[in-house]
């Protein structure tokens, strides 16, 4: 074996949630990548059912040399998923404490329990007296909190929703790395941490490894403004629009108005350079052509990692989508009609599916492997590498900007706990006056139901006193035949609920409590008529709401605390 062991190492967000397109036949074409990558990553692997699927299309001569180990957590899972060619030591799953919100179910984050992943892989080597040696590897992935608002279109970057969670997950993340392994340990980072290198995310992430004795680097450069580069340079984008998936006008997130600023570097690969260090990955195989492996820094040319699956690679047999037969829809409705009505439809039908896109359902098209593109990267480990069980010598001291950012972000956060602080407080009094509200519900409902009843039963009680009078007044003929006549009507009325015997001559005086008994069968009606039926519905859904409001007010009064913690332990870094 040679004095050094190259690591071809992939990380790749594969698009896995449930209603991703065509994730099948994705889950299948990936398979064939496998085998060109010792150490992978991966992200959005939520359900088991997909990676089973990778594993069993993985050609057998590759499956039978690969560990799969897949980190399922809470209701939809973490996604986090490891593919080694080395064997796996020990495996663990750390869940970040600040999720993101729980009334936001459509975005799914807090459901998914997002933390980070850390493998440990042990790799054969040989050390530079030629004694065969494994060396441990720390492999860590993460996914966090994704973005769902454009930040160039907001008022500020502080209004992001998500900022302050993926700060936090930063911060966590940094605790766990260090908690984990030693500076001196071989340390590779990957995921998909929906925020470029320049962010206040990750320069936390760097900023706070690096004051506890960690020298990280990132694979790629940091890319520039697409205004600043010609038609024919490439940039590192991971997130980009020159993907088929996320230039459609009708994707999942479009219609839902939660798409995020494109293009964006958000996928990356991080290694501790005292260790490991970057190679030329000229013979990756899922790089575009002309893809430029090198770099310029201060005037010379090194090594740089690639951004792969670039291409659109999985065949697919095409079937007009529901937005196309909407179209065909309208185009055949358009020719029937003129003038501007015709006009409208054919807009409406181009918006869904331009005519230049439109293709026969024979035909077979090809997509990409995902609506992100993955990182690679060629790592060598370093042959006189300081021990893992030593110190290594890194200056921990920060730059004005390092310390700049670090400030930035204690800032932020204090504000941001503040303002969690007072919607907790907004919160309790909103709580209590809700349930203000359900008590005084309850007892109008009380009060108005037995206010119905004793009417009800005045009412009654009248009316059989009326049936029941005898009238020996003398009147005219047809006044008398009136009064005779509403008299029976009245009596017929009384007597079909009282129940009196019209042969008797004596009077039958009705106590006045089967009034109030006829009263309320009379009121009570049935099913949703019934207003204790309606009014415990009505304090049911009330209690709910109550309930769910208190959940909120809980979950932000824990997040206000751990961000605190957070602040404090930051502050002494």
């Amino acid at each position: 074996m040679s004095d050094s062991i190259e690591l071809k190492v992939l990380t790749f967000n594969l698009w896995g949630i449930f209603n991703s397109r065509v994730k099948e036949q994705r889950m299948k074409h990936f398979a064939s990548k496998i085998k060109h990558y010792d150490i992978i990553l991966l992200q959005e692997q939520f359900t088991e059912e997909d990676f089973d699927l990778i594993m069993r299309h993985t050609p057998q001569d590759v499956r039978e040399t690969r560990y799969f180990r897949r980190f399922p957590s809470s209701f939809y899972g973490s996604g986090c998923a490891v593919i080694s060619k080395f064997p796996i030591k020990s495996a663990f799953f750390y869940v970040y404490p600040l999720q993101g919100y729980p009334e936001m179910f459509l975005h799914g984050d807090f459901f998914a329990n997002k933390g980070a992943a850390l493998v440990k892989v042990e790799v054969p080597f040989a050390s530079s007296d030629g004694v065969m040696e494994t060396r441990v590897i720390h492999l860590y992935t993460t996914h966090l909190v994704a973005i769902y608002q454009k930040v160039t279109e907001l008022r500020s970057w502080r209004d992001e929703r998500y900022l302050p969670f993926r700060i936090s997950q930063a911060i966590s993340l940094a605790d766990f790395i260090s908690n984990t392994s030693n500076p001196s340990d071989t340390v590779i980072i990957g995921g998909d941490f929906n925020s470029s290198q320049r962010s206040l995310e990750v320069q936390t992430l760097l900023i706070l490894l690096k004051r506890r004795g960690y020298s990280m680097r990132s694979v790629l450069p940091t890319p520039r403004p697409p205004s600043e580069l010609d038609s024919t340079e490439f940039n590192p984008y991971t997130f980009s629009e020159t993907n088929h998936f996320n230039s459609m006008k009708t994707s999942y997130f479009k219609l839902l108005k939660m798409g995020s600023d494109l293009p964006a570097q958000i996928d990356h690969i991080l290694f501790n350079n005292n260790q490991l260090s970057l190679q030329s990955y000229e013979d990756c195989p899922d790089v575009e052509n002309n893809y430029p492996f090198y770099v310029k820094v201060e005037d010379n040319l090194v090594p740089s990692g690639v951004v792969v699956f670039t291409k659109n690679e999985v065949p697919v047999q095409r079937t007009k989508t529901l937005f196309e037969r909407a179209a065909i829809q309208l185009r055949q409705l358009a020719s029937t009609k003129g003038g501007g009505v015709a006009d409208a439809l054919h807009k409406a039908a181009n918006w869904l599916s331009p005519p230049s896109q439109s293709v026969s359902t024979n035909d077979t098209v090809r997509l990409p492997l995902s609506d992100h593109y993955g990182v690679a990267a060629k790592l060598s480990l370093l042959k006189d590498a300081p021990a893992q069980s030593g110190e290594v010598a890194v200056d921990r001291s920060l730059t004005d900007e390092e310390s700049a950012v670090l400030n930035s972000v204690i800032q932020y956060l204090e504000s941001y706990s503040g303002k969690l602080t007072r919607q907790v407080k907004l919160s309790r009094y909103i709580a209590l006056l809700s349930l203000t509200s359900v008590i005084l519900h309850c007892w109008l409902l009380k009060s108005s139901y037995y206010s119905q009843i004793s009417r009800t039963s005045s009412a009654l009680s009248q009316l059989y006193d009326i049936a029941s009078k005898q009238d020996d007044s003398p009147t005219p003929e047809k006044s008398q035949d009136d009064s005779d006549s509403v008299k029976k009507k009245l009596q017929h009325f009384a007597m079909k609920f009282f129940v009196v015997d019209s042969n008797k001559k004596k009077k039958i005086v009705i106590p006045h409590s089967s009034f109030v008994g006829l009263s309320e069968m009379l009121c009570g009606g049935s099913g949703w008529s019934n207003p204790y039926v309606s009014a415990s519905f009505n304090v049911l859904v009330s209690l709910t709401g109550l309930a769910s409001l208190g959940i909120g007010m809980f979950q932000r009064a824990g997040n206000a605390n751990i961000l605190r913690e957070q602040v404090k332990q930051t502050k002494l870094a």
